[in-house]
């Protein structure tokens, strides 16, 4: 196994440096795959109705979150070999929760949030009307540059309000706001290390936060050099459907309960915190309050 963790450690870690070499290669190439996608895309009517990020953002955490659910099927032989690659050296309590693994009011709770977000963000469309979605295909190089802003974005605007929501000064109401995503487990579950529907199991107001910030970090402009000069544009929808899946799949594996080779804090441990920080924020209840990346 060590040899192979070597190996998948060495290949998520080559991923970044191949889309640098990409651009500097075959700049034109990438460029022409993205505007295919687009333009695939474009071409679907559902990507035009209001709720297409939404719902985007929706699958991405139920992929995230049944895809690590179902880690020790997926990656090991048995739940003993899964067991030594979680941070308390046990199996999971309940992954399946989701599913009814532990009766009808768990599973409610499971997908309460889904319905609550859903609602929310059908109300917002309400009163915001979604801009008709452009022609024209961005550049590769613009899409990675929007979502890594992005993500890096969303990561340090909520740290600080994540922190406020523990501090010791802070107003009853304000820390209770949060209460809900450390205390609301299983009593099964309690001292164990965390599973993947944790991720979205918190009070709606702690949920508002979250989503308020990510729609804040989506509507950021995207400064561009154009034919007049310098212009500040909207981030493109493309980037925006990438960042919900990317974001919704590193808040899913950083709530995983699981160290392997591969994943964010293991491949890149001077840049992401990923599941041992946030594990340790939930043991501790402190400290680690940036959901992907190391605090500087």
């Amino acid at each position: 196994w060590r040899p192979a963790a070597g190996v998948q450690r060495a290949v998520a870690r080559a991923v970044p440096a191949a889309l640098a070499t990409a651009f500097v290669v075959a700049p034109g190439a990438l460029d022409a795959f993205v505007s295919n996608a687009w333009a695939s895309l474009h071409g679907q009517w559902w990507a035009h109705a209001p709720m297409f990020e939404a719902w985007t953002a929706t699958l991405g955490f139920v992929g995230a979150i049944v895809l690590w659910s179902s880690a020790h099927k997926l990656f090991f032989r048995d739940e003993a070999r899964a067991a030594a690659y979680r941070f308390d050296g046990e199996p999971a309590v309940a992954p399946f929760e989701w599913l009814g693994e532990l009766g009808l009011k768990r599973l409610w709770g499971a997908w309460l949030p889904l319905v609550a977000y859903l609602g929310s963000i059908k109300l917002f469309h309400c009163f915001v009307t979604k801009a008709p979605l452009p022609a024209a295909a961005p550049t590769a190089l613009r899409v990675v540059a929007e979502v890594c802003a992005g993500v890096v974005a969303y990561d340090a605007v909520f740290a600080p309000i994540h922190a406020s929501l523990h501090a010791p000064g802070a107003p009853r109401w304000w820390k209770r706001i949060h209460r809900t995503h450390h205390e609301a487990r299983p009593r099964a579950r309690r001292g164990k290390a965390l599973v993947p529907l944790e991720t979205v199991q918190h009070s709606y107001a702690d949920g508002f936060l979250q989503v308020a910030v990510n729609v804040l970090v989506q509507r950021l402009p995207t400064p561009l050099w154009t034919a007049g000069g310098l212009v500040l544009a909207p981030k493109h929808p493309l980037s925006r459907v990438l960042h919900n899946l990317i974001v919704t799949y590193l808040l899913a594996e950083a709530h995983s309960g699981y160290d392997l080779p591969w994943m964010t804090h293991r491949a890149f441990p001077n840049v992401f915190g990923g599941a041992r920080a946030h594990e340790a924020h939930h043991v501790h209840g402190e400290g680690n309050y940036h959901q992907f990346f190391l605090a500087r």
